[in-house]
């Protein structure tokens, strides 16, 4: 109960927990330390890294760049019919 209430956790939250949960509360605060740590040590290289070279690259080489895909047509048409029945519009009208 000491590991569970130094996650921030209350005493009441362990007792309603379930063993499945324990154990999943436990595993997602490991990975979470995992990566902070892992995101601590690349800052810690890429600081050290940095101040050695003689140019430094744009920010814009150095950030993530997430990967857009772009939608088909019919997943674009499936995304407004699902807005458009959302505000109450009926599947026939919208096929015309």
């Amino acid at each position: 109960m000491t590991s569970w209430l130094s996650l921030g956790l209350s005493a009441a939250e362990f007792w309603d927990a379930t063993p499945r949960i324990l154990h999943l509360t436990f595993k997602a605060h490991d990975l979470r330390l995992q990566r902070e740590h892992n995101d601590r040590a690349w800052l810690a290289w890429h600081t050290a890294y940095l101040h050695r070279v003689t140019r430094m690259p744009p920010l814009s080489e150095l950030l993530f760049k997430p990967q857009s895909r772009a939608q088909t047509p019919e997943q674009m048409r499936e995304i407004g019919l699902m807005i458009y029945r959302t505000f109450g519009g009926s599947k026939k009208k919208y096929d015309g």
